[in-house]
């Protein structure tokens, strides 16, 4: 376990001053009092995290199709009917969802 001290501790029971830093519990520094630092707010326990393990997924590979001209130009066409196909049914959508004006009757 790793503690960081953040605040300098020179108080009565060091022998002398534990500066500021990360310290292992164990160390030699700390003068045993690992423990009372983190007890009394003087030290925080450092954790730290276990390294992930991150799985690599390959992404499928991608199918092109290779068409003909002739194929190409059937779906140029197609698209071109489509397009108009929607002006035409837009533009009636549109006369239809006109709202009627009508005006109430002053009281």
């Amino acid at each position: 376990m790793n503690i960081q001290v953040w605040k300098r501790y020179a108080e009565n029971r060091a022998s002398e001053p534990i500066e500021e830093g990360v310290y292992s519990q164990s160390d030699p520094h700390l003068q045993g009092l690992a423990r009372y630092l983190i007890d009394n707010g003087n030290a925080v326990e450092v954790v730290e995290a276990p390294p992930q393990v991150v799985e690599v997924v390959e992404a499928p590979a991608i199918k092109f199709v290779d068409y003909t001209d002739e194929q190409i130009e059937n779906l140029e066409n197609q698209a071109r009917e489509l397009t108009a196909e929607n002006d035409v049914t837009r533009a009636t959508n549109a006369e239809a969802k006109k709202p009627k004006r009508t005006r109430k009757a002053k009281s």
